[in-house]
């Protein structure tokens, strides 16, 4: 499901939430569109899938584990964790970033 997850990042980046379609994502992914349906249930699910992945969610919950002593640290590792992109979990949405090849 990786590269369908690339897809959808790109899909989004590039060409806007309205672009992303299961049908887009089955089209560039090269995989049928019954099987985005059979794991994902719908694009709200698959979207979420990314969100998840990519979003800054695992960054939060571990800086809520183990928050800073001081206040300014941990605003500056909230501001980061919200506004950096997560180039660390391979997300395709950097500059220069192109469309991933079906395998």
């Amino acid at each position: 499901m990786e590269l369908q997850y690339e897809v959808v990042a790109l899909l989004v980046a590039e060409r806007g939430l309205g672009a992303m379609t299961l049908d887009a994502v089955a089209e560039q992914a090269a995989c049928s569109l019954p099987s985005l349906h059979t794991v994902f249930k719908g694009r709200d699910s698959l979207l979420g899938a990314v969100y998840e992945l990519y979003g800054p969610l695992p960054d939060l919950e571990a800086l809520a584990a183990d928050p800073p002593e001081r206040l300014k640290d941990t605003v500056q590792r909230v501001y980061r964790a919200v506004s950096a992109p997560k180039r660390s979990r391979g997300s395709p949405i950097t500059a220069g970033a192109s469309w991933p090849s079906p395998k």
